[in-house]
């Protein structure tokens, strides 16, 4: 396939069409799907979207029925990597610059293209927010994402989202007896915690450039020169939701008056409310952590191979700074520095024993009831704790009205495109 020095005229190849996420009643159907490359091997992909809803459209490239790898095709633009309207007439175009992207490759007619729409209901399992123009774009994995995840920019001015698949699943939360554990005082009864639906999840904890295109005339003081990569320190709850509506009371509703007076009223509003960002509550927190394991900390590791730990998590003991996110190796779910680094803060009120769980069974908890002034609970230790406390389990409380430089934040959102 091979082949430095060549030139294709134009022409088309019929190519293969699919429809993920498609609803019950068929309401999304991808059709006329072909592609044309010019003599500099600039290639438009041709489809038609019908049905009665908007979709989610992302592409394959396949070579003998094998992808070629969506890090060679990241180059798309056009009507590709978000939502689409149907229409019974018009005609969508998606450009791919192959020279760029898969350079030294011939594409020909064992070359087909695989264009998927998605419901918006069951939409990919990435989710890119531009933080300075609100854009929005969906990505089947970290592979298609251009530039890369590891890139300054989704560290700074763009917010990548991972969608967690915790829809229908039940899992066992809270800090389990065989833990090592000196603060068990703090903890509650452990139990089983349903979740209706999925939810996005930042991969990143956010950080000082993203905190500042949201908010750049917030002077946190603390942060002044701080590497625009670091987590953003110094947070508490009012300064993130605001102080005229409050969790679980106001479900997640931001006052008016808070809507460009907190970072989740600031970044709501780069989507013009389309998206409901907010915090996590704690369940979403730990099964997010947790990533499908049950072991003291995630990937596997217990207490006894905790000499593992500096693979996953900044810590004190190896480390006196907050460092910058995303260098260490994921979870399950590939989400980073969810132990160690800052601690993150949750929508829970603080509270803990039987008040805040009588080891029942529950879907979608949210914590006691309380007042934004109340304690909230923090998760995933900081670089100034202990191991132990640094695991999937281990929970704090931070004042929900005064500045703490260990605590930072991820954000979380529906599991729906719009």
């Amino acid at each position: 396939m091979k082949n430095s020095n060549f030139f294709i005229k134009s022409f088309a190849v019929v190519a293969t069409a699919l429809a993920a996420g498609v609803c019950a009643a068929g309401e999304i159907t991808v059709s006329e799907v072909s592609f044309t490359q010019n003599g500099k091997r600039d290639v438009v992909i041709t489809y038609k979207l019908t049905g009665s809803e908007s979709a989610v459209v992302t592409v394959d490239v396949l070579t003998n029925g094998v992808s070629i790898g969506e890090q060679n095709f990241t180059s798309l633009k056009g009507a590709v990597n978000t939502i689409v309207a149907p229409s019974a007439t018009a005609t969508n175009r998606i450009y791919w610059a192959a020279t760029k992207d898969w350079p030294e490759h011939k594409i020909d007619s064992g070359v087909t293209v695989k264009v998927s729409a998605w419901a918006l209901s069951n939409p990919p399992n990435y989710f890119v927010l531009d933080l300075t123009n609100g854009e929005r774009k969906y990505y089947n994995s970290t592979n298609a994402i251009p530039g890369g995840i590891a890139d300054d920019v989704y560290k700074t001015t763009k917010l990548v989202m991972r969608r967690i698949p915790a829809g229908g699943e039940t899992f066992l939360f809270g800090w389990p007896s065989d833990e090592q554990s000196y603060q068990s005082n703090l903890a509650f009864p452990q139990h089983d915690v349903s979740f209706n639906d999925d939810y996005y999840m930042a991969i990143y904890e956010t950080t000082e450039g993203q905190y500042g295109t949201i908010w750049p005339t917030d002077n946190r003081g603390s942060s002044a020169g701080r590497d625009s990569r670091l987590p953003v320190n110094g947070m508490y709850y009012q300064k993130i939701r605001g102080t005229g509506k409050s969790w679980p009371g106001d479900n997640h509703e931001i006052a008016e008056a808070d809507k460009t007076s907190c970072f989740i009223g600031r970044i709501r509003n780069i989507t013009n409310g389309a998206v409901e960002f907010d915090l996590p509550t704690e369940a979403q927190w730990e099964y997010a952590c947790r990533a499908e394991t049950t072991t003291m900390y995630y990937n596997g590791i217990t207490w006894d191979t905790r000499g593992k730990l500096p693979q996953i998590m900044w810590n004190k003991d190896w480390i006196s700074e907050q460092q910058e996110v995303g260098l260490l190796v994921p979870n399950g779910f590939g989400l980073y520095d969810m132990l160690g680094n800052v601690f993150e803060l949750c929508l829970d009120v603080w509270a803990t024993g039987t008040v805040a769980s009588d080891g029942s069974a529950t879907t979608d908890p949210v914590g006691p009831s309380g007042t934004s002034a109340s304690y909230r609970v923090i998760r995933g230790g900081d670089v100034t704790t202990a191991k132990a406390w640094c695991s999937c389990s281990y929970r704090y409380a931070a004042s929900g009205a005064t500045t703490d430089s260990k605590v930072g934040f991820r954000v979380v959102c529906p599991a729906v495109a719009k």
